[in-house]
């Protein structure tokens, strides 16, 4: 899924230049997967920073999956 097709955020971005990874978001809202605990645990130990389980700690997963892969790259968690 592009950044760009966001309407809030599309202005300003080519299409190619900004992608959303959604795909960690596991069976569904507010229902824990084994990366998120894993993301608020290593967070919480290594950062000194909480994160609650239902956005941030799913997102955290998303953001560690993604880093794995792109080592080289700016990432943003928004």
């Amino acid at each position: 899924k592009y950044f760009a097709e966001c309407d809030a955020f599309a202005e300003g971005f080519d299409d190619k230049e900004v992608i959303i990874h959604d795909g960690h978001v596991g069976e569904g809202y507010s229902l824990p997967t084994k990366d998120m605990a894993n993301a608020i645990q290593n967070f919480a130990r290594l950062e000194s920073i909480i994160l609650d389980p239902v956005y941030t700690g799913k997102g955290a997963a998303g953001l560690l999956a993604v880093a794995s892969d792109h080592l080289r790259q700016v990432l943003l968690l928004i």
